[in-house]
């Protein structure tokens, strides 16, 4: 091969594309050029594919960055550099702040109000021997799933295997997942924070009053579409669109803790009113009539997004892992393949969303604004 054509595909942007290198210098140039990498220019790594063959990298093309391994392996100073910085960070996201604060009051002492990330104020007392015993722990209580896609029967058993003999070594007691839970109907409790902050954030929390059952789970989907979920539901088009109350409204459910939130961005005066707004529309989907076209402009939208689950191992791999969560302690809960759903999706009835939606109460309205506390 010419060293300038060879010189030339080296440094071509797309030489990890052979299907298009093909097309641009011709298979017979391609399998030249392949045939001098393997001799000269592969780096063997100590990792092997499938089928036993060496992995093997490029110098030239994947080049390692030592400036991230210096500053992890570098003795830290200031121990607030990483996770402290990250929950301050947050505060300035005055959207998922609102939620998170809201999501304290509502679940109080609850375990499910126990956030994965921690909390600012606990930072500071954290010693490694904490962070050592934790991790241990993890090791040893934490349920662990294994999602295998694209590989046969065989990669599949050598992969688990891998897994398992990593795990020998460890004391596994694996604790059980737990099942869904509710908490309580309360009287609505309304709390205030105040910033100095363009737009006002006001998060509504509800609550079923109980577990949901995996039954309800096709209704709640369709009930939340309707509700807020979806650029046809009431929020959407009547409290933000019609009534202009708010820039964004909301609404989304969590299974798992049978919890409705909703979400919205208001101008600082119009906090009280946005609120009444969200809790009639609520009133008058539990109530008032609910239109046929209505209904089905969010079954479609919903039954549009389902369909797309199959089309890549990401959303296969998402949507039985939350299967896998949602069936809990009970082992032998059936997991919903994503047709069984569109097919639960398509018998729900207005009446089932009116089910769901009048067992939801509100339990927290909390608001993020810069003036005085008047919210109640």
């Amino acid at each position: 091969m010419d060293a300038s054509v060879f010189a030339k595909m080296l440094s071509d942007p797309g030489m990890l594309d052979l299907k298009k290198m093909g097309y641009k210098y011709g298979q017979g140039d391609l399998q030249e050029f392949l045939t001098l990498l393997k001799r000269d220019f592969y780096q063997e790594l100590p990792l092997h594919d499938f089928d036993g063959k060496p992995m093997v990298y490029l110098e030239s093309v994947a080049r390692v960055s030592l400036s991230a391994a210096r500053v992890l392996l570098t003795p830290q100073q200031n121990a607030r550099l990483y996770g402290t910085k990250a929950l301050e960070d947050e505060i300035n996201d005055k959207r998922l702040y609102c939620l998170h604060q809201a999501n304290r009051e509502f679940f109080g002492d609850s375990p499910a109000g126990v956030r994965q990330e921690g909390y600012l104020e606990e930072v500071d007392g954290l010693t490694p021997a904490m962070l050592t015993a934790a991790y241990q722990q993890m090791l040893r209580t934490a349920n662990i799933e294994l999602l295998v896609l694209g590989c046969d029967a065989a990669q599949t058993a050598a992969i688990r295997d891998a897994l398992l003999a990593e795990l020998a070594c460890i004391d596994r007691a694996p604790l059980p997942l737990v099942e869904n839970m509710a908490m309580p109907t309360i009287a609505p409790v309304h709390k205030t924070e105040n910033y100095d902050m363009v737009q006002a954030k006001l998060c509504m929390l509800f609550t079923l009053g109980e577990p949901m059952r995996t039954e309800q789970l096709a209704a709640v989907r369709l009930a939340m579409a309707l509700y807020g979920g979806s650029v046809t539901s009431r929020l959407f088009l009547n409290v933000r669109e019609r009534d202009h109350l708010c820039y964004y409204c909301s609404s989304s459910f969590q299974s798992f803790t049978g919890s409705m939130a909703v979400n919205s961005g208001v101008e600082h005066a119009d906090a009280a009113r946005a609120e009444q707004a969200i809790l009639k529309e609520l009133a008058d989907l539990c109530d008032g009539p609910i239109t046929d076209e209505e209904l089905e402009d969010c079954r479609r939208g919903l039954l549009s997004g389902m369909n797309g689950v199959e089309d890549s191992l990401g959303g296969m791999e998402t949507w039985y892992y939350i299967e896998v969560l949602r069936a809990g302690a009970n082992s032998a809960a059936p997991i919903q393949t994503p047709a069984q759903a569109r097919a639960a999706l398509q018998a729900v009835t207005k009446e089932d969303v009116r089910s769901i939606l009048r067992q939801l109460t509100l339990s927290v309205s909390y608001l993020l604004t810069k003036e005085g506390p008047t919210h109640a």
